[in-house]
């Protein structure tokens, strides 16, 4: 009966030690030090407002690769073209990738899990090393 009360006291501080030092080496999360406050946005440019400051706070040397001008710039279209009433999630996405594909990092690349564009369009697009590729193409729509 000790022996399984020592595995037992045993077992329980080796778990909580590998959850400190999870704790203290895994992904961080970064929370906004200000709030968002503008008005008269709906749901997609609040979201979109949020990416943007989470990647200013959490990306080391975002001006070395995205220079503020750049963005403020980008943001500003961005926000203009999610002002439509009529925007999908679809449409979310790739303009948030748009965005955040100026950083030319493949931790902030991302990848729909439930958008499906194969309905809509007959071919992918691919981002990698500055350059667009179409993807899938049929033989009777090439060139």
């Amino acid at each position: 009966m000790k022996r399984r009360i020592g595995l037992l006291i045993l077992a329980s501080l080796f778990l909580s030690s590998c959850g400190v030092f999870l704790e203290n080496t895994g992904l961080k999360s970064y929370k906004l030090k200000s709030k968002i406050e503008h008005e008269n946005i709906n749901d997609y440019q609040y979201d979109f407002i949020y990416l943007t400051k989470l990647l200013e706070t959490g990306f080391p040397l975002l001006d070395s690769v995205f220079s503020e001008n750049r963005r403020d710039s980008l943001k500003t279209v961005i926000i203009q073209d999610l002002s439509s009433k009529d925007i999908s999630n679809e449409y979310f996405f790739i303009q948030t990738s748009k965005y955040v594909s100026n950083v030319h990092n493949s931790h902030t690349l991302a990848y729909p899990e439930k958008l499906s564009f194969e309905n809509k369009y007959p071919f992918r697009l691919f981002f990698s090393l500055n350059n667009w590729y179409l993807l899938d193409v049929g033989k009777q729509q090439d060139s």
